[in-house]
């Protein structure tokens, strides 16, 4: 039990947190009166509280009650959470401990690190808030945010299971490099997209700071407990943490804003200040403030009172132990660091960057940069030599970043004054255009803020909020309130319609992607570069939903577009090749997939580096056009390149790296090593289920693929429950017309068809069918597979007059589509057996030579399909009364049969 006097000394500290300060003073006195000890008490509460940064910052021992600070020092090493054994402490703090662990179940290797909070806040109403918020967190999908995989309650501990990062804060790798200043601006700009990208996901990090931002030897970075504190922050009151220390909301002092300081409400622009913050400590080996005493008001003092100086004067300047909680540095050494000398590195400070990370400091929150984006923007204008929004917009100052820009130029004085009259045209378009783009980040910042408000519990009633609700609230405010800010609205149109595809909500997001294209062409028009995008997220929904027609001319406007903006050497040219060459491989149009997806890989290696998700992904997407043409060698090296890669860049539990195993255990299927396959499915499916929840047509997919494979290896009772499970999922999600439920159909037929429930496979196989032509060309491949399935089953029932026309319209289409290949001898195949049931002999003959003779070629002599043309081979000479012709081929039948049972299809 805590002592009566802890008991008091937290009573009257929660109380005096809800005061304001100029009350605070004043009912301390009253509730401690002479008793100096109690009053002590209650400060230490107070400077504690202030002191601690978020989970790691402090020992535990000197912020929590005595009880939670001896349950803190219980090393947990060896405990089972879920799959995955504690293996040793990463570090300890005031609200918890995180451990490194390794999961030991035996599906796979996989290395994570656990965070569990300390069992005095674990309250009922946390935990309800750690269920309903983990998914929206696990979700976020960027390669420069470790992920949050899993959470949930052991024993009455919250926990949490995250992407286990090796590296080190972002300060430290910087100055172990030495790095310059534009090298610390390229990666804390990359730092900037993570943040934009959680903010346009509709959450705010809170305790951004170097030790959450880790750096790995490669030097990408990955931001660390991307929503935690939040989470911690939305439970932390009275009322529902009952026996925690605290209402006052986390933070760690040293990069806490002013209206965190001050108790105030959230925003992004917070997490501006945060990142301000870090670049002033990474440009000049100093923190803005020094922040010597635990006093609760004299923290909030400094923070929200003392102007920081500007990064070119503190940097001449003896960095203190109090700054760095290290010895103190001094100039010299600060500068070698960034690898200059002092009066270099001050006059390269000197200017815009103490402009644009003083105006990233600013108290008001309305004064800084309204959004991440347009922070991380500043600093890209300044590299290039153009004028930032952080300074004040005089004509010098513009013609000064020009002369830079353009010195040997302007040295001919005819030039200069023509040049200097157009620039003062451009100069003021640049104005205007700086203004819309400051109106309109500051919109969608107070959009965003509206948008949380939706999930407070007075506005909920205590229901949980899904992401789709979140979604239909935000569009509907976007529709109502936004209709005289077209560009504002169709921002936000663009980036919801683009989260409603990911939900696989393709209808709602289509609607909202055709209203702001409408917009953005009306504002900006027909040839602009937020018109491209805008283009190419419509095209990869249309493609998503199974309209490749549509996709392709989408996607075909926006590269069009983009070449003439950006020129070839462009990320954006390089997506929108990739998009286009992912419609051709659906279209069965695999040379011109082929074409583009290595211009694509061609562009991303050269401005990315061999090392990035979109390399990875560009790889695995060649992987899969080589594997459709029965290239199988080459196939290979690039599946197994794209999956090592994702997994390393974006850690296991992610939906690339699901995908890239998906296509790996298709590429294995085919191949006859089905081991290998079942043991890659069941990790996508995995992967899959715990990211995306169990209705997502992801998941259908992976149900499909096992089930395809159980099926292939003879195990039909399994088989059939996962696939009309995926059925089901696409059908409710997708809706009928689309080419997964296609899929869907067929597989159920192909199951029906192996236990001889032909009636059933038949209807199963036209519903197939009947979507194949709805929703693809004529001449698609996948139309002619579907006719070889409803022919098959067909003759099955001895109906091969009916069959018949079918197969010849496949085989036109094979010959056309797939000259030469073992897929289309496949089909010949099936359609001399169909002219055999004629007794068609001679025709027959004709169509069932020749597809042996490629399939034995492309496939082996050993191949199950080459050993069923065979059998027909045979049959049909047995029939046609030619008995010596059939000889040599019996005994062919006779040597490849014992080895086709482990050949593949």
């Amino acid at each position: 039990m805590l002592s009566k006097r802890f008991q008091r000394s937290k009573e009257i500290f929660q109380k005096a947190s809800d005061l304001p300060l100029a009350a605070r003073a004043d009912y301390l006195n009253q509730a401690c009166g002479a008793d100096e000890t109690l009053r002590a008490e209650v400060e230490a509460l107070f400077a504690r509280h202030h002191a601690a940064s978020s989970f790691l910052e402090h020992d535990a021992q000197s912020l929590l009650v005595p009880m939670l600070a001896a349950e803190a020092q219980v090393s947990l090493v060896g405990r089972q959470i879920g799959p995955f054994r504690l293996e040793c402490e990463l570090g300890r703090g005031g609200m918890g401990v995180v451990y490194l662990a390794q999961r030991n179940d035996g599906e796979f290797a996989q290395k994570v690190a656990i965070k569990l909070v300390h069992r005095g806040l674990g309250t009922e109403e946390m935990q309800r808030r750690f269920r309903r918020e983990r998914q929206t967190l696990a979700a976020l999908d960027h390669p420069h945010i470790a992920r949050l995989f899993d959470g949930g309650v052991t024993e009455d501990l919250p926990y949490f299971v995250m992407e286990y990062v090796e590296g080190r804060p972002i300060d430290e790798f910087c100055d172990a490099h030495h790095l310059n200043i534009r090298a610390r601006l390229a990666l804390f700009q990359k730092v900037c997209e993570a943040v934009k990208y959680a903010h346009q996901h509709l959450i705010v990090h809170r305790d951004l700071k170097p030790s959450n931002i880790l750096v790995n030897e490669e030097g990408v970075p990955k931001l660390l407990d991307f929503g935690i504190a939040k989470l911690l922050q939305q439970d932390g009151t009275e009322e529902k943490l009952g026996d925690t220390m605290t209402s006052q909301p986390l933070m760690t002092p040293h990069y806490a804003s002013p209206e965190q300081a001050r108790g105030a409400a959230i925003s992004t622009v917070s997490d501006v200040y945060a990142l301000g913050v870090i670049l002033y400590e990474l440009l000049t080996g100093h923190r803005p403030y020094q922040i010597n005493s635990l006093s609760a008001r004299e923290i909030e003092r400094i923070i929200c009172e003392t102007e920081p100086e500007k990064p070119s004067a503190v940097v001449a300047k003896i960095a203190s132990s109090n700054e760095t909680d290290q010895a103190p540095s001094m100039p010299e050494s600060i500068s070698t660091a960034r690898a200059d000398n002092v009066e270099k590195l001050r006059h390269r400070l000197a200017g815009d960057l103490d402009s644009i990370v003083l105006k990233a400091l600013r108290k008001e929150p309305e004064q800084r940069y309204s959004s991440v984006e347009q922070f991380s923007e500043d600093l890209r204008r300044h590299l290039e030599g153009l004028p930032v929004r952080a300074r004040k917009g005089t004509w010098n100052y513009r013609a000064s970043r020009f002369v830079r820009r353009h010195k040997y130029a302007v040295a001919v004085t005819a030039v200069f004054f023509a040049l200097v009259l157009g620039f003062g045209i451009v100069t003021k378009m640049q104005a205007n255009r700086i203004a819309l783009e400051r109106d309109k980040a500051q919109q969608v910042s107070k959009f965003m803020v509206e948008i949380f408000a939706v999930s407070d519990p007075n506005e909920s009633k205590g229901r949980s909020v899904t992401a789709r609700e979140l979604l239909d609230s935000g569009s509907a405010k976007v529709e109502r309130e936004l209709a005289r800010q077209p560009e504002t609205q169709a921002l936000l149109m663009s980036t919801i319609g683009e989260i409603y595809n990911k939900l696989a909500l393709y209808g709602r997001g289509d609607t909202l992607l055709q209203r702001a294209l409408l917009l953005r062409r009306r504002t900006r028009g027909d040839v602009d570069a937020e018109v491209a995008e805008t283009l190419n997220k419509l095209g990869n929904l249309r493609r998503d939903n199974g309209d490749y027609l549509s996709a392709d001319s989408l996607l075909r406007e926006a590269l069009t577009m983009q070449q003439k903006i950006f020129g070839p050497e462009n990320l954006e040219v390089a997506k929108s090749l990739a998009n286009l060459g992912t419609v051709h491989y659906y279209q069965g149009r695999w040379a011109a997939a082929d074409s583009l997806l290595r211009k694509a890989l061609a562009v991303r290696q050269r401005l990315l580096g061999p090392q990035h998700a979109e390399v990875a992904e560009n790889l695995g997407n060649i992987a899969s056009v080589l594997q459709a043409q029965g290239d199988y060698e080459a196939a290979e090296p690039y599946y197994h390149e794209s999956a090592l890669m994702l997994e390393k860049l974006l850690g296991h539990d992610n939906t690339f790296v699901a995908i890239a195993l998906n296509n790996y255990a298709l590429h294995y299927k085919t191949r006859g090593l089905y081991d290998k396959a079942d043991s890659l499915y069941h990790v996508a499916l995995e992967i899959r289920r715990k990211v995306l929840g169990p209705d997502h047509p992801n998941v259908a997919e992976s149900l499909m693929n096992l089930a395809a494979l159980w099926r292939e290896k003879g195990d039909l009772q399994k088989a059939a429950p996962k696939l009309r499970e995926a059925l089901e999922i696409y059908l409710k999600t997708l809706g009928k017309n689309h080419p997964y439920t296609a899929t869907a159909y067929g597989q159920l037929g192909s199951v029906m068809r192996a236990q001889k429930n032909y009636a059933a496979a038949e209807e199963y196989y036209r519903e197939e069918l009947a979507i194949r032509r709805a929703t693809l060309d004529s001449n698609h491949s996948d139309i002619a597979f579907s006719l070889n399935n409803v022919a098959t089953v067909l003759v099955d029932q001895a109906r091969p007059a009916e069959a018949l026309p079918l197969l010849h319209e496949a085989v036109r289409i094979m010959r056309a589509a797939l000259p030469g290949h073992w897929q289309t001898a496949h089909i010949e195949s099936a359609y001399g057996n169909t002219l055999l049931a004629l007794q068609r002999y001679a025709e027959a003959e004709a169509y069932l030579l020749e597809s042996y003779a490629v399939l034995k070629a492309k496939r082996g002599e050993t191949n199950k399909g080459t050993v069923r043309a065979l059998e027909r081979i045979v049959q049909l000479y047995e029939a046609w009364g030619k008995f010596d012709k059939a000889a040599p081929y019996r005994s062919l039948l006779q040597q490849a049969k014992p080895a086709s049972s482990s050949s593949p299809p």
